[in-house]
This record gives C-alpha cells, sequence and structure tokens, in this order.
C-alpha cells in the first residue's frame, strides 16, 4: 500500500511512496527544489560537523556568508558542546564512523561482507542522480556473492 508522503499538508490528498527510498527520494527532490523560492538556505550534511574539529569553522564560515553578527557579549565561536554548556557531549566522528559504511568506506573496501551487501541493496534502490545532487554519491562495492 506504501507509505504517506513526507510533509504532505494534512489536507492534501495522501499521495504515497512506494518504499522508503522513494520517500527519501521525494524529500530530496523537495529539498533541492527549496532553493528555488528560499533566497538563503543552508544544506547542512551531518558529517559536515559530526567531528568538533568541522563544528566551529563551518559556523563561523556561516555567519560570515550571511554577515550575521554576534551578540557583544559572546566570545566568539564554539563548537556545538559549547553552546550546549554540557562538557559530557562528545561529538566526535570515531564511534560513528566505525560503524558506518557511509562514512567509513574502509568497511566496504576491507572486505567486510554484511557491509558491501547493505551498501548494495542500497545503491541499487536509491535515486542515484538525487544522492549525487544532495551530497551522496552511491558508493564502490566489490562484487557481493548472491
Amino acid at each position: 500500500e506504501g507509505l504517506p508522503m513526507p510533509d504532505a499538508p494534512a489536507d492534501a490528498p495522501q499521495a504515497m511512496c512506494a518504499d522508503v527510498f522513494d520517500c527519501r527520494a521525494r524529500r530530496y527532490a523537495n529539498f533541492l527544489n527549496m532553493t528555488s523560492w528560499v533566497p538563503h538556505l543552508e544544506f547542512v550534511r551531518h558529517e559536515d560537523v559530526l567531528d568538533v574539529s568541522q563544528q566551529t569553522p563551518w559556523l563561523a564560515a556561516l555567519l560570515a556568508r550571511y554577515l550575521l553578527v554576534r551578540r557583544a557579549d559572546e566570545r566568539g565561536v564554539h563548537h556545538v558542546a559549547g553552546y550546549k554548556r554540557r562538557s559530557d557531549l562528545n561529538f566526535t566522528s570515531t564511534l560513528v564512523t566505525s560503524r558506518s559504511p557511509w562514512l567509513n568506506a574502509s568497511l566496504v573496501a576491507g572486505g567486510d561482507g554484511n557491509a558491501a551487501e547493505l551498501v548494495t541493496l542500497v545503491n541499487a534502490r536509491v535515486d542515484a542522480a538525487l544522492e549525487e545532487a544532495a551530497g551522496y554519491p552511491l558508493l564502490p562495492t566489490p562484487s557481493v556473492a548472491a
């Protein structure tokens, strides 16, 4: 029967997604289309700001790009943990990249058959052009035994 279309207005007829990959493609198409009617739109991929060392430069560049002015009492740009004022938050990519073949392609290249099979399955189901436009090119995979 399909999944409800993401972000559809409550009174709109419910266009159904065929599966989660179709919903993902529709969502990306909607996001990428937003640049035609939203003048100042930034796409933030979690991979780009996952590590503390990436967060501060990314945010500083955003402030400069849009000429945003910080409050006079602020002492610079801080990473996410600094804004949340919590020292127990550890925003590093170590744990995530140790498990995700999309953030650590060596999992696939290194012979992890499960990772290679998963990536092959996902590559076969996603809309490659939309994935590429959103910054997610298909991952190369070695041959996976059937």
